[in-house]
């Protein structure tokens, strides 16, 4: 869907509570609607399908949906972090390649390495994603199956991006623009910050794949 800007009031897309006054709202994919307030330059992000929700979280069924379309389920820590991105890459070589124009000022380069792939295949033992290097965790505080993105993720972007170096993830990739991405589904818990194997997202996360075996697990590459 190619984005449209319109002038409304927030009041139009935010949740009960939200600021209102009058912004720039786009709406994107899967009914978000991302809208900034033009006169400080803040950022809000509404879905649709959760303003239909009393409790403003994705249903279990859409989680669940979640899963099984992610194409590559991996875990994977995050090693450290060069700044200046442009968007999206799986490789240090590739993000080079960028549009200088699409570099998000404030956001760095996060490396990650795999420690388990739960669904691929997937092509490397190491990849990056544009982020912010956190300081502190930021576990999601929600019982499984998480129905919202962890706290990072809801300040008005639609995503979570940030990462706190030597800290393991969980990301349910899927491609858009012809590279896998954790940013395909707005307010998604689709990159949580995990605590190793026997995590409770983790474990639920295993056990929704094993229904849904057409895609198995392999190990990193050497």
């Amino acid at each position: 869907m190619i984005p449209v800007a319109v002038l409304v009031s927030m009041s139009t897309y935010l949740p009960p509570g939200a600021q209102t006054g009058a912004a720039s709202v786009i709406q994107g994919e899967s009914g978000a609607y991302w809208a900034e307030d033009t006169g400080r330059s803040t950022f809000l992000c509404s879905v649709s399908t959760l303003q239909e929700q009393p409790d403003y979280l994705y249903p279990v069924s859409h989680i669940e949906k979640m899963v099984r379309d992610a194409e590559v389920v991996v875990r994977a820590v995050a090693v450290d972090s060069l700044p200046g991105l442009p968007l999206d890459s799986m490789a240090p070589s590739e993000a080079a390649t960028g549009d200088p124009s699409e570099i998000v000022v404030g956001f760095s380069e996060i490396r990650f390495r795999t420690t388990e792939i739960l669904r691929g295949p997937f092509p490397t033992t190491e990849f990056t994603f544009h982020g912010i290097v956190a300081e502190e965790d930021d576990f999601n505080t929600l019982p499984v199956p998480y129905r919202m993105v962890r706290s990072s993720g809801q300040r008005g972007n639609c995503y979570a991006r940030d990462y706190r170096l030597g800290s393991e993830y969980l990301f349910l990739l899927k491609r858009r623009d012809g590279a896998l991405t954790p940013h395909w589904i707005p307010l998604g818990p689709t990159n949580e910050q995990i605590r190793g194997d026997d995590d409770p997202w983790v474990k639920w996360v295993r056990e929704q794949l094993a229904e849904d075996p057409g895609m198995e697990g392999r190990p990193p590459r050497p």
